[in-house]
């Protein structure tokens, strides 16, 4: 399976390396790790190319098909600004889609690699205060901040009777933003901080932070972490006998903790979710997803919450276009962007404005059950 899903993305990365807009196109392009198959990137890049291939099925917007661009990139944030200069210079794609990692965004805005090019970016793939707040101009969120989903979780945990809240964090600039922000918000909602603890960037190794949190006995922890280290921070404290109520925000993904750990390891974890469930029956843009990935999807691939976002990404940066009228250009696609309000792909919610890129609040708490799966 993994040699199959190798290929393809090999095999997008060809198709999607071909030269700049022929008449009646636009292109779009995406830059990220797109060499790992089951990177994020490609995750985000088969939602946007799921979208992208039904509205070409139905004429295209303004008369012209989209077409998806790739740049693959190195592991080094900085690599980020280079291949994006690189992709605009090479495709002048009308907007980027879908990047991910705050790292990467990061260091693209403070590079002003967007503005230099006046350039939208729609969907950038991280919820970093750092880049909501100020709005930057060029980015577009098509996904809520983690400063939202800290207060969904500390809500949730004073509605339940949970709080004694301690914090999981990584030794980062995330997790530093994440830990200031569950700080603040336990403290307003007047819960009880029962202590803090970090992990090293790039590693899972937590056993420090489980001896420390699992002395503190805390009725709740949040887990500002990857899917790695939180899989092994679960583990390690179900392991020392805490029984804490553990919920991680939207970076760790629950496949990926399952499949670390196990379902019976990872049964009861909380994660927040920034996109519906990609196995939902009552969401009509899940619906709608489902059907045209039984029609334009990879033959063997399978749905999750990235495939979600980067599809959300895509529904927004089209309506941009549609409303950018005849022979749109990046300036009158942001600023289209910027009208949208109440926009609802599927009864998801989506607003801009000039003063506020931060599209959707949409946050859930779901939780791994016996078998595995998220549930909500």
């Amino acid at each position: 399976m993994r040699l199959k899903c190798a290929l393809l993305a090999g095999l997008w990365l060809m198709a999607a390396a071909q030269g700049r807009a022929a008449p009646g196109e636009m292109v779009v392009a995406g830059v990220g790790q797109f060499k790992d198959a089951a990177s994020t990137a490609n995750q985000i890049r088969a939602g946007v190319q799921i979208y992208f291939d039904a509205v070409n099925a139905q004429g295209g917007v303004q008369g012209a098909k989209l077409r998806l661009v790739l740049k693959d990139r190195g592991p080094d944030a900085i690599d980020s600004v280079h291949k994006t200069r690189e992709v605009i210079a090479e495709h002048r794609p009308i907007a980027l889609v879908g990047i991910s990692g705050t790292g990467p965004l990061e260091a693209i805005a403070k590079a002003n690699v967007l503005g230099e090019a006046s350039i939208p970016l729609v969907g950038a793939r991280t919820g970093a205060v750092s880049l909501h707040q100020p709005v930057n101009p060029w980015i577009f969120h098509t996904r809520a901040s983690y400063a939202q989903e800290v207060k969904k979780i500390c809500a949730h945990l004073g509605t339940v009777g949970r709080r004694s809240v301690a914090v999981f964090h990584e030794n980062s600039a995330f997790g530093a933003e994440g830990l200031a922000q569950a700080q603040a918000e336990i403290k307003a909602l007047g819960l009880r901080l029962a202590g803090t603890a970090a992990y090293e960037y790039g590693t899972s190794h937590v056993k420090d932070a489980v001896a420390v949190l699992s002395r503190a006995t805390p009725d709740a922890v949040i887990a500002v972490a990857t899917s790695e280290a939180t899989a092994e921070f679960y583990r390690q404290m179900r392991a020392a006998g805490s029984s804490a109520f553990i919920i991680a925000l939207s970076v760790a993904d629950g496949a990926a903790v399952v499949q670390r750990i196990g379902a019976k390891a990872a049964h009861g974890l909380g994660i927040t979710q920034v996109a519906p469930d990609p196995a939902s029956k009552t969401s009509l843009l899940v619906h709608e997803l489902q059907d045209d990935h039984r029609r334009f999807g990879a033959p063997g691939s399978v749905l999750n919450i990235d495939v979600v976002e980067g599809y959300i990404a895509a529904h927004v940066l089209v309506e941009g276009l549609r409303r950018a009228g005849a022979n749109p250009t990046p300036i009158r696609l942001k600023a289209a962007l910027e009208s949208l309000q109440d926009y609802r792909p599927g009864g998801f919610a989506v607003s801009f404005s000039p003063t506020s890129h931060s599209g959707s609040k949409y946050v859930d708490i779901a939780v791994v059950g016996p078998a595995g799966k998220l549930l909500r």
